[in-house]
């Protein structure tokens, strides 16, 4: 059998430029509190773990016993990307430095790099602390990206729960910090009036999802304006459902792993 060909190898072969528009890197938490701390002080950092209580973004859904996860539905926060066998490939995850040694390896040439956190950080519902955390990791991102620029871009990360904040960070991130394309919030989660008024307490569950477009709650065409005077391509990731009522799962991550675990397994070679 002929050995499997390498990325560099298949690269070699390839008269075009490869480009990766679908990077990712796995932030430090330390240093992204370092971040928020020089931006807004302790208090900031303070706010920001509060913010996180009682949401599905709480990181403490692994105190709860199982019964106490089903009973409030609390969606399992991801684990997936963390470990692996190879500890210079999660390196290469958490340091540019080596991701940009690493590119002619992984057969590119160029590659578009997303945050981690950052889809996190667009749901927090305190505006100040949301704004806050996207302007302290935007700030961190374009640091350690800066030395990097020619292969790797950054991608910023830009709340959505108002206009005026887009349109905030937008501005600041390419004006001020570089950043040469931008990733939006998915969608804001909008509380159902009637829901609250009815019963504040129970209310604070119900929500509807505004994407942007019809039926929004803002008019949005000033940003998307704004995306094509600064040059910048306004992009989103579907990872931000997870915790919507389409992903409320307590015991997995994804809903799609939990479908593909139940698959059944095909012989290979079958169809």
């Amino acid at each position: 059998m002929a050995a499997q060909a390498t990325s560099a190898e298949i690269r070699a072969r390839v008269n075009h430029p490869i480009i990766d528009s679908d990077g990712h890197t796995f932030e430090i938490e330390g240093a992204f509190l370092d971040a928020l701390r020089e931006l807004g002080g302790a208090s900031l950092v303070e706010d920001f773990g509060r913010a996180l209580r009682g949401s599905f973004l709480d990181p403490g859904w692994a105190a709860l016993t199982s019964g106490e996860r089903r009973r409030r539905c609390f969606t399992r926060p991801t684990w997936r990307a963390i470990p692996t066998r190879n500890a210079r490939d999660f390196a290469t995850a958490l340091m540019p430095h080596l991701l940009y040694d690493r590119l002619d390896e992984m057969g590119l040439d160029v590659s578009v790099v997303y945050p981690t956190f950052g889809l996190i950080l667009t749901e927090i519902e305190v505006g100040e602390v949301r704004r806050g955390a996207c302007r302290a990791l935007n700030r961190m991102r374009a640091e350690m990206f800066r030395e990097f620029s020619d292969r790797l871009i950054p991608v910023a990360t830009i709340p959505m729960h108002t206009p005026d904040e887009a349109l905030d960070e937008l501005r600041y991130s390419t004006r001020e910090l570089g950043y040469r394309a931008a990733m939006m919030a998915s969608f804001v989660r909008r509380p159902i009036a009637a829901a609250l008024e009815k019963s504040p307490e129970v209310g604070q569950y119900a929500y509807w999802m505004d994407s942007f477009g019809i039926d929004s709650e803002y008019d949005y065409d000033p940003v998307w304006a704004t995306c094509t005077e600064l040059g910048i391509s306004p992009t989103s990731i579907r990872a931000a459902t997870d915790g919507a009522h389409v992903n409320r799962s307590p015991t997995t991550h994804s809903i799609i792993s939990a479908i593909s675990r139940r698959a059944p397994r095909r012989s290979a070679g079958r169809s």
